[in-house]
């Protein structure tokens, strides 16, 4: 039986349109139901898969932290905090101490106590301005200054020379007047609490050597310090040591308020210092008993 024309664009008018509603289904979504339920499947796996790599990677990384505590537990390391600033690391018969000078003590005790016959290795690294009030005099002129940054070595002969002869006077009254200005010092006292250590010796940026005596461990920035037996002579001789400093006073003044540390008061900066000690002679008698 033939079909009219008209039935036939009918039949296949029936038969394209499921097709059309496909197409336009995929041309809208771009993907089908199955492959978004898909998708959403693997991604979770994947979720789950990291999830997991990260909570073994956190599990690793706290075993190897708690392994680590009973490594420096069971290694003999101890770690103890000093009054003034400064920690001290031990292993066994050796101790490292680190400690942080300020340019304005003039006498820091660091807590440490060393044994005469300890071998002392102190490292200094640092700087340190001498004259803080010299350095904003010519900030504000737009200035080299006179007074340099120094490091523990202290000021060189160079340096000297462009600081005039107002250091001529002061050398005289330094710590230690033989020694460079600014330079850093170590003192040993049996006392904790003087300010005057019974012995001094010359550090710089590096000392290899014995201790020199036995005590509590000092130091100090070479710079001039006042006492009761030198303020009058020091402002007899050199008048103020420098009419223009900022807490210039005269001898009667200081010596009423009794503040010695005057010439400290300028100062700014600081040295790291760290100081290694090792005690073979303990160790030994330990052995033996």
């Amino acid at each position: 039986m033939c079909k009219s024309k008209s039935e036939s664009e009918d039949s296949g008018a029936e038969k394209s349109a499921p097709n059309a509603s496909s197409d336009l289904n995929t041309s809208v979504t771009g993907r089908s139901l199955w492959d978004v339920v898909d998708s959403a499947s693997t991604n979770w796996r994947r979720f789950l898969g990291l999830s997991a790599l990260a909570f073994v990677v956190v599990a690793l990384v706290l075993v190897i932290l708690l392994l680590s505590g009973y490594a420096f537990r069971d290694s003999g390391l101890e770690m103890e905090l000093l009054g003034e600033g400064g920690f001290v690391i031990k292993a066994g018969n050796s101790e490292t101490m680190s400690f942080l000078l300020s340019a304005s003590s003039p006498w820091a005790n660091t807590g440490y106590q060393i044994v005469a016959g300890d071998s002392l290795t102190i490292r200094a690294s640092g700087r340190v301005c001498m004259a803080v009030h010299r350095l904003i005099e010519h900030a504000q002129k737009d200035t080299r200054p006179e007074h340099a940054w120094v490091g523990p070595s202290g000021m060189t002969d160079e340096m000297r020379v462009l600081r005039k002869m107002r250091d001529t006077c002061r050398q005289r009254y330094l710590i230690e007047p033989d020694l460079p200005y600014g330079a850093l010092l170590g003192g040993i006292s049996t006392d904790g609490t003087v300010q005057e250590p019974d012995t001094v010796f010359l550090v710089k940026d590096s000392f290899d050597g014995i201790a020199p005596g036995s005590g509590y461990l000092w130091f100090a920035v070479n710079d001039v310090i006042l006492n009761p037996r030198n303020v009058r002579a020091a402002y007899d001789t050199c008048g103020t040591l420098d009419p223009q400093d900022t807490l210039a006073r005269t001898a009667n003044d200081i010596q009423s308020e009794r503040y010695w540390d005057i010439w400290y008061d300028d100062n700014i900066g600081s040295y790291l210092v760290r100081v290694q000690t090792s005690r073979k002679r303990e160790s030994l008698i330990s052995w033996l008993y």
